[in-house]
């Protein structure tokens, strides 16, 4: 890995755009098009339980908490046929007191905000990052704490901070799906991690190849982890020469996704 140059990364595409529509709620410019029936002026956004003033002001979707837990709840009406897994949830808010963010989804046709702040006590809802209180807003990005795909996003919770007599206002609020991060990693060496286990990878896309010398010692034993974003299948070995290793090639395929295959 140290010699790796990104120069031997070869026929790139021009562009690595994700081919999923970017999943996002922006309060800070105009409604959208085709505005939602329910809570439009809030954009789809209802006030649960704990929630007071709930509107969108000066580029923001603003109110005070009544309750340590406090909730806001949209629910998706589109994308929800995506089975992309999601990758991290981007919020960009401010909150005057509390120490924490924190969020939940739901897959099922309703659900009952009441008993969701209820049960919240003996269900704890795990996907959660410390804030920073204050007038100054700040961008959190909360990776979930299982995995969860797309068609399971249907209803997204958000406890914007655990303080009551807080005021909150969120600028924006993003799904970033695994495919859509992918798409923005550059190829070439960095640190990629599949089910908490991580490797320093060489990172390529099709149609892209890699092609660079290597030193072998006098008995070469070639190992390779490979994985793809969706399940497909993958010749990624490269070409040895016979005289060396008693083969012309030395071939496999993988077809394990999300997931390190090791042979």
């Amino acid at each position: 890995m140290d010699s790796f140059d990104k120069n031997f990364v070869e026929g790139s595409p021009a562009t690595t755009a994700s081919s999923a529509p970017r999943v996002e709620w922006r309060f800070d410019g105009p409604p959208p098009s085709a505005p939602t029936t329910a809570f439009a002026a809030t954009r789809g956004w209802e006030a649960g339980p704990g929630v007071d003033g709930l509107a969108v002001r000066e580029g923001r979707l603003s109110g005070r908490t009544t309750s340590a837990f406090p909730i806001l709840h949209v629910e998706r009406t589109a994308g929800l046929d995506n089975p992309d897994q999601l990758f991290a949830v981007e919020i960009r808010l401010r909150a005057s007191a509390g120490t924490n963010l924190a969020l939940v989804t739901r897959p099922s046709p309703t659900v009952d905000l009441k008993q969701e702040q209820a049960q919240a006590d003996a269900l704890p809802w795990t996907t959660t990052t410390p804030i920073i209180a204050g007038e100054e807003l700040q961008t959190y990005t909360i990776t979930p704490a299982a995995p969860v795909s797309g068609p399971r996003i249907r209803h997204l919770l958000i406890r914007p901070t655990d303080a009551a007599g807080a005021d909150f206002a969120i600028e924006s609020v993003r799904l970033v799906f695994r495919k859509e991060h992918l798409a923005g990693v550059p190829s070439g060496v960095s640190w990629q991690g599949l089910r908490d286990v991580f490797h320093e990878t060489v990172v390529t896309r099709t149609p892209e190849s890699v092609r660079y010398r290597l030193t072998r010692p006098s008995r070469p034993c070639l190992r390779r982890s490979t994985s793809t974003s969706a399940r497909t299948v993958i010749t990624p070995f490269p070409r040895l020469p016979s005289s060396r290793m008693g083969a012309s090639s030395w071939c496999g395929t993988s077809s394990r996704a999300v997931a390190w295959a090791v042979g």
